[in-house]
């Protein structure tokens, strides 16, 4: 019998709505039990764009053997730094089989999770924390501020404006407010991270 539970509901609306990148060029293991369990997984052998990961919140990555397309060492530590650059609100999971070096390392160091392949346990509990987080726009947007404050050096004055306009698009459930905001005042080296953040909102 379904549950009746609101939180429950809830947090099947989330893994159903929520999709999960996987990047990696050798088959998931976990892949078709996450599917099962309600997740809405896809599988990507390597990308060739980062807009491929927009409609993504939630990403999974090797760091060996995918982002050849990049050119550079990095491979899928390389892919794992750009996706923080670019969407600092979007969960990213680094999976490996193998210990990394000194410089992947750093290139993965915002992580929200570091796990060893094949360790279905810690995976799935990584991806529930995942939809939890990313189930919520106010978690999101703290990361995100928390980004502009930190890494683009943003003043705090204009991030509060920012977020002011935030909290009245979530308060009327109404992103257009924020989107015509963000086009017409952002600052230009934020204005498209911005906007990729406001894209993936799911306001309910």
């Amino acid at each position: 019998m379904p549950s009746s539970d609101p939180h429950n509901q809830e947090l099947v609306y989330l893994k159903r709505n929520l999709q999960i990148a996987i990047i990696d060029d050798e088959e998931f293991p976990e892949f078709n039990s996450l599917r099962n369990a309600g997740y809405s997984p896809v599988h990507f052998k390597d990308i060739d764009s980062f807009d491929q990961l927009l409609p993504y919140p939630i990403i999974v990555c090797d760091i060996q053997g995918v982002g050849k397309n990049f050119g550079g060492t990095g491979q899928g530590a390389y892919i794992v730094s750009q996706v923080n650059e670019l969407f600092p609100d979007k969960y990213v999971i680094v999976v490996s089989s193998k210990s990394a070096s000194l410089k992947v390392t750093s290139m993965i160091s915002k992580a929200d999770k570091k796990l060893l392949r094949g360790n279905s346990d810690e995976i799935n509990q990584a991806l529930l924390d995942a939809v939890k987080t990313m189930g919520s726009s106010i978690e999101r947007w703290k990361r995100v501020r928390k980004h502009l404050i930190e890494q683009k050096n943003i003043d705090l004055l204009d991030v509060w404006v920012i977020e002011q306009e935030f909290i009245s698009s979530v308060n009327s459930r109404d992103k257009s407010k924020i989107e015509r905001f963000i086009k017409n005042h952002a600052d230009d080296m934020v204005k498209g991270l911005l906007i990729n953040f406001i894209s993936g909102l799911i306001f309910t």
